[in-house]
């Protein structure tokens, strides 16, 4: 509530481990922590009439009771999800799973919802449905966010291959939305 502060719903995403709540780690053992570094959501949300659109990073970690064991991540692995949640109620509306991470944040434009995953595709989902419209397989894998005017929409590439933008001419009646 934007007068009071009073939570008015609290929605999970993604997938956690059943320690999302530790305050230590315990001594002796390995703990798997999910969602971990550089997991959960990490990436800008996107907005349009209720709906709240949030890109997710499903990625473990491991830890001993002093540190984070380093060796047990790697960027390539991990999936993402694409969630889109009811602003009123809480309600999740749909989600979508990826085999890579979702690195690209959500963008809207018009009736369509963007996000692109670090294996280099980017997806174009009706807002109201979650029916993937299309995909792009990028030049490079994606690690950012797109650029949107009007009906135009620009995605940057580049990690593990050239660094390139390309831009999408959407066609829509009415990009303000």
């Amino acid at each position: 509530n934007r007068q009071s502060g009073a939570l008015l719903w609290s929605t999970a995403v993604g997938e956690h481990n059943e320690n999302d709540s530790l305050d230590r780690l315990p001594e002796g053992i390995i703990t798997r922590t999910m969602p971990a570094i550089s997991g959960g959501v990490e990436t800008p949300m996107a907005y349009a009439d209720g709906i709240i659109y949030v890109a997710v990073i499903d990625k473990f970690a491991d830890w001993n009771s002093t540190s984070f064991i380093s060796s047990t991540f790697n960027f390539t692995t991990g999936r993402g999800s694409l969630w889109a949640i009811n602003t009123s109620t809480g309600k999740v509306q749909w989600y979508k799973k990826f085999n890579s991470i979702d690195v690209g944040g959500a963008t809207v434009v018009g009736d369509l919802v963007f996000t692109a995953t670090y294996d280099g595709t980017i997806y174009a989902f009706k807002r109201d449905t979650g029916d993937k419209v299309w995909t792009y397989e990028a030049p490079a894998r994606v690690n950012g966010w797109p650029a949107v005017s009007g009906d135009t929409i620009i995605w940057p590439f580049g990690v593990s291959g050239k660094p390139s933008l390309v831009a999408f001419r959407l066609g829509l009646s009415n990009a303000s939305s």
